[in-house]
């Protein structure tokens, strides 16, 4: 795939965006990293924040990484500005510290965060 190109995964059109991880540290080079915007409403962007340049009903939003600080987080979601936002790519995470950064997001956004808990649905 290629940022900007279509496929269809269950009867549904995906498109790919983005094209660039988050930067790690240093200035060092950065590599691949794809997004995906789903039939134009919900976004998850892979290892990266970029924010698209279509409104966005569902963010799937990063929540923790080697590369990421909560700062950073809220600061996407509220860029991004969806109808509602759901915490991903957090399992290397405590629950202590899984609350906090939950907290501070849903205080911090109002874009109808919440984080789900392992096989629990929207």
């Amino acid at each position: 795939m290629r940022v900007g190109e279509d496929f269809t995964a269950a009867e549904f059109r995906v498109q790919a965006v983005c094209g660039r991880h988050a930067p790690i540290y240093g200035g060092r080079p950065d590599c691949v990293n794809l997004g995906y915007l789903v039939e134009g409403t919900l976004y998850h962007s892979g290892d990266s924040l970029h924010v698209p340049n279509e409104p966005v009903e569902t963010l799937l939003v990063p929540l923790q990484a080697s590369w990421l600080k909560t700062a950073e987080v809220i600061d996407f979601v509220r860029a991004v500005a969806p109808e509602r936002a759901f915490g991903i790519h957090d399992r290397q995470v405590n629950e202590r510290s899984s609350a906090s950064v939950n907290g501070w997001v849903g205080q911090e956004t109002r874009h109808r965060y919440r984080w789900l808990a392992p096989q629990e649905s929207a």
